[in-house]
């Protein structure tokens, strides 16, 4: 048995251990290194870490068991903390059992595809178009700063609210009632297939135009002049409480009655 306690240097030429080499303290390797045996092959270039390894049963362990590399390309991570400053790359899949937290931007450059939920706590800030294949559910409000463009059939259960203008290019279908509470202004015509019925007054500004038969079922009152250009046909009694004025001939097919005296002005010719 031959005990060194000094330093053990070789300058120059090569160093052949043929049996065991147990080192007590610390090993410093300078340059390349190479450890071979019957099964196992691993290399060490000077600067450039592990460039290969090799073996049915060839692993490299460090620090208890923290890092473990096998010939099977796995790579195992058992410790509490590891510390990678530069540049990490994975040919293969990256599987991690437990919770993982990045400190700083996660930037993938390929399609991403997450199995399950994706839960985030904070603001989300998409650049690009968002493009979801299955239903989305948003449990809370969407607030969409920018202008929104949907593609298909917008469909909502619950009730609508809007805080401002609804503008609609095409047509619009309501297929129940469409109950405004406000004032409802319309700049251009107002088209109603079916019957239409008002609760409360119907003002009109401007003028009106029917273009059928106005059928009235309660008492009518105008406040000013009626017009009428075509024929009127009275189905039922004209009761006149004031004054009548008749600016041209008064032609009565039947009988007439005056329940009071027949006062005229003028000449009077009765055929």
């Amino acid at each position: 048995v031959n005990i060194l306690t000094g330093d053990l240097k070789v300058a120059n030429g090569d160093a052949d251990i043929s049996g065991t080499l147990k080192v007590g303290g610390g090993a410093e390797i300078n340059g390349a290194t190479k450890i071979t045996d019957g099964n196992f092959s691993m290399e060490v270039n000077d600067g450039a870490g592990i460039a290969s390894l090799s073996g049915a049963n060839a692993d490299v362990t460090v620090g208890n068991d923290d890092v473990a590399i096998n010939a099977a390309n796995t790579v195992s991570i058992t410790g509490t903390n590891v510390d990678i400053t530069g540049t990490t790359k994975v040919d293969g899949t990256l599987q991690v059992t437990g919770a993982t937290t990045l400190d700083d931007t996660l930037d993938v450059a390929g399609a991403t595809t997450l199995n399950d939920t994706l839960d985030v706590v904070g603001a989300t800030t998409l650049q690009d178009t968002l493009d979801v294949t299955g239903a989305t559910t948003l449990n809370d409000t969407l607030d969409v700063t920018g202008a929104t463009t949907l593609n298909d059939t917008l469909d909502v259960v619950g009730a609508t609210t809007l805080q401002d203008t609804l503008d609609v290019t095409g047509a619009t279908t309501l297929n129940d009632t469409l109950d405004v509470t406000g004032a409802t202004t319309l700049n251009d015509t107002l088209d109603v297939v079916g019957d239409t019925s008002v609760g409360g007054n119907l003002d009109v500004t401007g003028g009106t135009t029917l273009n059928s038969t106005l059928d009235v079922v309660g008492s009518t009152v105008l406040q000013d002049s009626l017009t009428v250009q075509g024929a009127t046909d009275l189905q039922d009694t004209l009761a006149v409480t004031g004054a009548t004025t008749l600016n041209d001939t008064l032609d009565v097919a039947g009988a007439t009655t005056l329940n009071d005296t027949l006062d005229v002005a003028g000449a009077t010719t009765l055929n």
